[in-house]
């Protein structure tokens, strides 16, 4: 039997506590411990990327168009196009076109006209499409493209978006020429029915995977716009010949 003074005994357990206490100091003392200065560099490098991500976006944000800076591009440049062409066309004409532009300006501006387009200059079949009949014309033709043009081409893409908007323009160009090559024609109906004609076309062939809320207010769209434009233009003379050449 190995016997041990009771004071001994205690001096060591306190001694064993103070520096399991030690330890534990150390170990707060530690965690505790400032940042090094590596550390301290490394935050504050990745701080100075993210603000400078940050403004590179910003920048780019200012300095890129807002026309260009989503998925709708095309709709937007060709809106773009539509209105610069009409504000170059009223400039030059001192005015006179914005509300209602004279024959010999339409015809010397480009506008779709038999006895031009069928003999040497054919060339007006599209830069027709891009003129218009003063500010109203304008306006609706661009409203109707921005408010189902972009759902066009998020639907089938921008360059298939584009290819449709430009064969259905051309279309209503040629089927306009074909039964009314007397009238001068201009505006970018053509292509814009023809918009609205594929889209309507799609929502009644995928009828059954499309919410039904979604279906109706699409093709509820489509139907009012195409039937009341073709109304106006029986009523008012407007060239239904574009406006059916574009839709078929």
């Amino acid at each position: 039997m190995i016997g041990y003074d009771g004071d001994n005994f205690d001096s060591i357990r306190y001694r064993k506590k103070m520096e399991k206490n030690q330890s534990i100091d150390s170990s707060d003392d530690s965690l505790e411990a400032e940042p090094s200065a590596d550390s301290i560099y490394s935050k504050s490098d990745h701080s100075k990327q993210v603000n400078s991500g940050k403004k590179s976006k910003d920048l780019v944000a200012l300095l890129v168009p807002w026309f260009i800076q989503d998925s709708v591009t095309a709709t937007k440049l060709l809106i773009g196009l539509n209105v610069l062409f009409f504000a170059a066309f009223v400039a030059v004409s001192k005015g006179q076109a914005f509300l209602e532009p004279s024959v010999q300006n339409l015809i010397y501006w480009g506008a779709d006209y038999g006895p031009k387009s069928f003999f040497g200059e054919p060339w007006r079949i599209l830069t027709s499409t891009f003129m218009h009949i003063g500010v109203m014309h304008l306006a609706i033709n661009m409203w109707a493209l921005f408010d189902l043009g972009r759902a066009a081409e998020r639907l089938f893409g921008t360059r298939d978006f584009v290819v449709l908007y430009f064969f259905a323009a051309l279309g209503g160009s040629c089927v306009s020429l074909l039964f009314s090559p007397a009238i001068v024609s201009a505006g970018a109906s053509g292509a814009i029915f023809g918009i609205y004609g594929t889209l309507l076309a799609f929502l009644l062939a995928h009828r059954s995977s499309i919410d039904e809320k979604e279906f109706f207010t699409g093709t509820n769209s489509a139907t009012t716009f195409i039937v009341s434009n073709l109304a106006m233009g029986l009523f008012f003379g407007f060239d239904n010949a574009a406006h059916i050449g574009g839709l078929i």
